[in-house]
C-alpha cells in the first residue's frame, strides 16, 4: 500500500507597484492592482503590500523614481530580516503558518524595458514581472 504525503507549498510573496498619472488617476491604479492581485493570487503568489507613486509618467531608468525605489527596497529588506530572525528563534511547527515571509517578487503594473528590468532587478534583488 502506498503513503501519501500531504505537504502545504509555501505561497511565493509579492509587492504590486502602479503609477498614478495624469492619465491614469488614482482610482484606475487601484483597479489595475486589484487586477493585478487577483491575477497573482491565482499564480499561487500573495500580495503582501503595494506601492504607488504619483508621476508625470513612468521615469527611463527605474519606472518610479529614486526614493520609491528605495523605499521598496527597504520593505523587502525589513521582510527578508525578520523571516532570519524568526528562523534563528526557536518555533513549534503549528507556528509555521504565522512566519513572516521574504517578498519573492515585485510586480509592475506596466510593460518594463530592458534597461528598467536591470536598473530594477539590480537595486531590489528579488524576481520582477
Amino acid at each position: 500500500m502506498k503513503e501519501f504525503v500531504i505537504s502545504e507549498a509555501k505561497a511565493e510573496t509579492a509587492v504590486l507597484v502602479g503609477l498614478i498619472t495624469p492619465q491614469q488617476d488614482e482610482a484606475k491604479t487601484k483597479e489595475y492592482l486589484d487586477e493585478l492581485e487577483f491575477l497573482a493570487d491565482t499564480a499561487g503568489a500573495v500580495t503582501v503590500k503595494r506601492f504607488t507613486q504619483k508621476m508625470n509618467g513612468p521615469s527611463s531608468v527605474t519606472y518610479v523614481g529614486k526614493g520609491k525605489l528605495e523605499e521598496i527596497a527597504a520593505y523587502i529588506k525589513e521582510c527578508e530580516e525578520a523571516y532570519d530572525q524568526w528562523q534563528e528563534e526557536l518555533h513549534y511547527p503549528e507556528e509555521e503558518a504565522n512566519a513572516p515571509q521574504p517578498v519573492g517578487m515585485v510586480i509592475f503594473d506596466d510593460e518594463l524595458s530592458a534597461k528598467q528590468m536591470r536598473n530594477i532587478e539590480a537595486e531590489l534583488k528579488v524576481k520582477i514581472l
